[in-house]
């Protein structure tokens, strides 16, 4: 017996040399949810720190943001937390497609 499982569809998103443009212009705002280590080791320009694991606490907080750009290391968990967003009526965010990784492959700005 075969069993057919309907997949889910993709989280909204955003390139990132599109959601950098729109952060430095101030549009939006931009959240990484990864760890603390890997925020100190190197992070996107102009990134706030929101952890993955304490992201549901601080949802609430970024009503007040026209739009709201999530990024993580791949593209998985900040996609994770674009998905609960949307799932709390918050639908103005967006996964930052790629992460750092394609951040740091496009050439935009990192810090340490």
């Amino acid at each position: 017996m075969y069993m057919f499982f309907q997949s889910k569809p993709p989280s909204p998103s955003i390139s990132v040399r599109e959601a950098y443009e729109r952060v430095a212009a101030q549009k939006g705002v931009l959240i990484d949810v990864r760890t603390p280590e890997e925020f100190a080791d190197e992070r996107p320009v102009l990134a706030q720190l929101i952890t993955l694991s304490e992201f549901p606490t601080h949802a609430e907080a970024l009503k007040v943001h026209d739009e709201i750009y999530i990024i993580c290391r791949s593209g998985a968990r900040s996609a994770t937390a674009v998905d609960f967003l949307h799932s709390q009526g918050i639908t103005n965010s967006l996964n930052v497609e790629g992460g750092i990784i394609a951040w740091k492959g496009e050439g935009l700005p990192t810090e340490r």
